[in-house]
């Protein structure tokens, strides 16, 4: 096996590895003893005008499609 064929798939197993661990990483943060119950989220424009507004909706929106993604 020559060196480019063996670095190619040492980069490959890299990152499996990478984003096992991110999973993993993921995973082990809601493992506490209060993360299978419910949470309330408060989203404030602030006093920043339209621009602020316009991120805290769009912020929300995010939020609610994450959250149908991944608990439907």
């Amino acid at each position: 096996m020559d060196d480019e064929s063996l670095q190619a798939e040492l980069q490959t197993e890299l990152s499996n590895l990478e984003a096992e661990l991110a999973k993993r990483s993921f995973a082990a943060m809601l493992s506490g003893p209060y993360d299978a119950e419910d949470a309330l989220l408060a989203i404030h424009a602030g006093a920043g005008g339209t621009d602020s507004q316009d991120w805290a909706s769009m912020l929300m929106r995010n939020v609610l499609t994450l959250g149908r993604e991944a608990w439907i």
